[in-house]
């Protein structure tokens, strides 16, 4: 043990077996030797070892290595003893100090007692050897011969292992005398003979010679895997039991039994590895069975426990499937469907455009479902057919296979770094996506900055122009983005100014090459201020109509339909809005609200009309604006822009819109529909939306999340949508599925009352079997 330097030795304290603190004497140094008994092949002095522990084996104190001539140097300053290890490959036996083999009968080297001449003389330890028999056709030196000292102290060498020959034979030397148990592990396990770690047979050892007759016959490994089972009252469980062979060569066969009690209650044979018994006469309730493999020439027996249920069953109903659009391809959590409803039990099937998913049964109303994907396209019907000895009808729903996808927003980064990386695919974001669409939050500035999203790439590269969310010290700002990916199907966000203490980034989407989402490097197309890009300079007069050419800019082709647009104010003079619109009608609705001294920014989709976007400062004072484009669409794609922002939802009393009849409540959601309401087509998959929170009373976050229920009750996610902050009107950009239901879902946290709250429709994605 090291003890910290200038520390008096005499009033240190050590620790030592049992965790006991007690006072540590002067240190001592003894010095001894290591020879080799004579009469035998001189050992490699090189793999010799010598290590000092607590009188009781609890803890090791200190070590060193011999020199050539066996002789050693150590430190002792408490009660010892001294153990040499030969090394691991050696014929030569592990020996204490004093001449014994185990810790009880080793000698106490103490810093008082002898200091020189604890020699140690290693005498030629045991052997263990023997012939394996293993099936035939199998190779024996898949397998390996271990022996353990029964009773051995802590610090012993824990095992020797002794690889199998071609021929079978195989020998573990250099073993202490003593009882050993001996066990042998490849394709298979067993300790000899046929017995568990705890009752092995005793193979005992003496030095310098040979125990050997150790013969076992060896099987192959197999083990269980049986699902939990159900039933209703006065039905048999039906059970499946399924082998796994460690050899695919082999077949398993043979016959597995089940155990209830002790007793045998079922029994069938196996067929193509598989095994169906039946347990009647259970009463109801859940009851814990054995299933045994009685094992074979070949398959050693195994065992394991599984969990049936008897219970009255509610009918088969399906009440939601969430999400209802998931991707094509992928086999991470993005790509899981949970099933929720009543009557599942064990044995459920779910079929997807007729094939089979991957099932498990959470509970007995949800199920976690993995669809198929080969060659998926469009929406299909889900089919879940009740378990067996059931005869409930088979219950009809929709999935959707769709290029776009929405997800429940799942955090990938929350750092504390300027510049941090995120992998998607390790949240279930396919490796075939093109770009994810994000939510960015700065929590806690401590002073001015903002942080751009990007794809990953070098970090001395220069970050893209434009910025996804900028920040104030004090309050947690958030903004939305559309970022491709790289070639590692990474990006990256990076913080300029006085850092948050965290920046949370939440994906909430993710486009492939069939969406025709194109992303691009960020790109500016204007910046209003002096030296800045564009026709336009100098700060915008409030209501006057700007256009701006987009198309054939920033990597926007002449054919584009519509742009992703981030849009910034700075250096404004009174408080207004700014609106972003296709053509030359302006609308009703903002994208960024601002006020004073406060730099703001907010992604959005606009159509472009001849190549262009146009925007409107509303306000009684001057602004400066810049706009980067993240993105564009094709004339084919699932992502189609309003032509008009068109507002759904209002709660304000002057200008009411939509379902809600005053603000919404602190932490109590309130459901909208919204396929089928204004531009949105009844078919839509997903809906792009500007959420306003207005003039909200106290510091707050809105969520907006797909209404799987449909009645309101559908449970919030964890991560917010938008941040807001007393007395401002705060937007942001919101990618959200439509569930079956068609509804979205609202939810503000605040302890401080109601907010009311704003949305405007400025795009959807269309169902992929639209236009088929």
């Amino acid at each position: 043990m090291r003890r910290a330097a200038g520390l008096v030795p005499l009033l240190a304290l050590a620790l030592v077996g049992g965790g006991a603190l007690v006072p540590a004497a002067a240190a001592t140094t003894v010095t001894g030797r290591i020879t080799f008994a004579p009469g035998a092949e001189p050992g490699a002095m090189s793999a010799v070892s010598v290590r000092s522990y607590a009188p009781d084996g609890s803890l090791a104190l200190g070590g060193a290595t011999p020199a050539p001539d066996g002789t050693y140097t150590l430190t002792v300053d408490r009660p010892t003893v001294l153990v040499v290890d030969p090394g691991l490959d050696s014929v030569w036996a592990p020996e204490y100090y004093g001449g014994a083999y185990d810790l009880a009968g080793a000698t106490v080297v103490t810093p008082d007692g002898p200091t020189t001449g604890l020699d140690v003389q290693l005498d030629v330890g045991g052997t263990i050897a023997g012939r394996v028999s293993v099936p035939a056709g199998t190779d024996p030196t898949l397998w390996t011969a271990w022996a353990t000292r029964i009773g051995r102290s802590p610090n012993e060498r824990l095992e020797v292992r002794a690889p199998v020959a071609a021929d079978g034979t195989y020998a573990a030397r250099g073993l202490a005398p003593g009882d050993h148990r001996v066990s042998f592990t490849g394709p298979g396990w067993e300790t000899w003979k046929d017995a568990g770690p705890t009752d092995a047979t005793p193979v005992p050892v003496t030095l310098g010679r040979t125990t050997d007759g150790i013969d076992p016959t060896l099987q192959l490994g197999t083990w269980l895997e049986v699902p939990e089972a159900w039933a209703e009252p006065g039905w048999p469980v039906a059970l499946e039991v399924r082998t796994h062979a460690a050899d695919p060569a082999f077949p398993v066969t043979g016959d597995v039994e089940v155990v209830r009690d002790g007793a045998v209650v079922a029994r069938a044979t196996l067929a193509d590895g598989v095994a169906r018994p039946e347990v009647g006469g259970l009463p109801a309730g859940t009851h814990e069975l054995l299933v045994r493999y009685l094992g074979s020439d070949v398959y050693e027996p195994t065992e394991t426990a599984v969990t049936v249920r008897v219970v009255a069953g509610a009918p088969l109903t399906v009440s939601a499937l969430e999400p209802g659009t998931g991707p094509r391809t992928g086999y991470g959590p993005s790509s899981l469907v949970t099933v929720r409803g009543t009557g599942f039990a064990p044995g459920v099937r779910v079929t997807f455009g007729g094939r089979d998913a991957e099932v498990t049964v959470l509970s007995d109303t949800e199920l976690q479902v993995r669809p198929p994907d080969a060659d998926a396209v469009g929406t299909v019907a889900v089919e879940v057919h009740p378990a067996p000895g059931r005869d409930d009808a088979p219950v009809t729903t929709r999935y959707t296979y769709a290029d776009l996808v929405t997800v429940r927003p799942v955090r990938v980064l929350a750092t504390t770094e300027r510049r941090t990386c995120a992998w998607p695919a390790a949240y279930g974001v396919p490796a075939s996506a093109t770009g994810v669409f994000v939510n960015v939050t700065a929590a806690v500035p401590t002073g001015p900055g903002y942080a751009v999203v990007h794809p990953g790439g070098s970090p001395s590269a220069p970050l893209p122009a434009g910025s996804t969310v900028n920040f104030e010290p004090g309050v947690d700002s958030s903004n939305s983005a559309y970022v491709a990916l790289d070639r590692h199907t990474t990006f990256c966000v990076t913080a300029v100014g006085g850092p948050p203490q965290r920046l949370l980034v939440d994906v909430t989407g993710y486009t492939t090459d069939g969406a025709g989402v194109v992303p691009v490097d960020s790109a500016r197309l204007l910046d209003t201020r002096p030296g800045g890009v564009g026709d336009v300079r100098g700060p915008v007069r409030p209501r006057t109509l700007h256009t701006v050419q987009v198309a054939g800019r920033g990597g926007v082709p002449d054919d584009a339909r519509a742009v992703l647009l981030n849009a910034t104010t700075t250096g404004v003079t009174a408080p207004g809005n700014l609106r972003v619109f296709p053509g030359d009608e302006v609308p009703s609705t903002s994208v960024v609200n601002y006020v004073p001294g406060k730099d703001k920014a907010n992604t959005t989709l606009v159509e472009l009309v001849d190549g262009t976007v146009s925007f409107w400062s509303d306000s009684s004072g001057s602004a400066h604006v810049l706009l980067d484009v993240l993105g564009y669409t094709t004339a084919d794609s699932v992502l189609t822009p309003a032509s008009t922002p068109t507002r759904v939802l209002d709660t304000r009393a002057g200008s009411r819109v939509g379902a809600l009849d005053g603000p919404l409540p602190a932490r109590s959601p309130r459901s909208i529909p919204l396929a089928g309401t204004g531009p949105v087509p009844a078919d839509a998959a997903a809906v792009v939306l500007n959420v306003t929170a207005v003039g909200p009373g106290g510091v707050g976050n809105l969520r907006v999340y797909p209404d799987t229920r449909g009645d309101g009750t559908t449970p919030p996610p964890d991560a917010s949508s938008l941040n807001y902050v007393p007395g401002r009107d705060v937007p942001n950009q919101v990618v959200v599925a439509l569930p079956e239901s068609g509804r979205v879902a609202l939810y503000s946290d605040t302890g401080a009352g109601p907010v009311h709250v704003a949305v405007d429709v400025v795009g959807w994605v269309r169902s992929p079997d639209a236009g088929r």
